[in-house]
């Protein structure tokens, strides 16, 4: 972890949560890689269900940060994400002003540029668009000054109209998203990650 917690030596476990985008982890914070277990973060299926939700009507709520509000477009995607150089922002847009103009009717997505892997444990070509690294560049400041980050392939951020023109394919990945993740993050499956580790100690 970036900034460790301190003063527990004499507890049995504990248990730290950390999501780390770039390649490395430095080296003032090694430990025994045999007392280290790594639990995915769960996921509430129950709460994150899509049919239990009504559709969000996103032309009526937020502002518009670049393009023009058209009424008859048949697209638009929400951007969640802290406006910040780690978040590959100047990629995204880079990407969306090549492939879209003004009358597409297209709002733009959103990209990380980060490495992480817990993105990538559930990624696949079956049940999203994972896009390939064009190549790795370093962090420039900050606390990971000097480690690496992945930079995003802007061609194949192009897929985002793939998305817009094969409506039912995306919508299959999504489903089958779903699913990968009620089999491999559901609340019980991870339950089950720690309850087996804490016998094992």
């Amino acid at each position: 972890m970036p900034c460790p917690p301190t003063g527990y030596k004499n507890l049995n476990f504990v248990i730290g949560r950390t999501m780390f985008e770039t390649d490395r982890v430095n080296a003032e914070h090694w430990d025994d890689p045999s007392k280290v277990v790594k639990v995915v973060q769960a996921v509430d299926a129950e709460f994150f269900d899509p049919l239990k939700c009504e559709p969000l009507d996103l032309g009526s709520t937020g502002n518009l940060v670049i393009g023009s509000r058209k009424k008859d477009s048949d697209s638009k995607t929400e951007c969640v994400f802290e406006w910040e150089y780690r978040k590959g922002w100047d990629a995204l847009l880079k990407a969306y002003l090549k492939e879209f103009s003004r009358i597409h009717g297209i709002a733009p997505i959103y990209l990380s540029r980060r490495i992480g892997l817990d993105q990538l444990s559930i990624l696949t070509e079956e049940n999203s668009y994972p896009l390939p690294v064009d190549r790795m560049s370093e962090v420039i400041d900050g606390p990971f000054e000097g480690h690496l980050w992945a930079e995003t392939s802007i061609d194949k951020l192009l897929l985002t109209r793939n998305v817009i023109t094969n409506v039912e394919e995306a919508n299959m990945r999504g489903r089958r998203a779903r699913e990968d993740m009620i089999r491999r993050f559901s609340l019980q499956i991870v339950a089950g990650v720690v309850t087996c580790n804490r016998k094992s100690t």
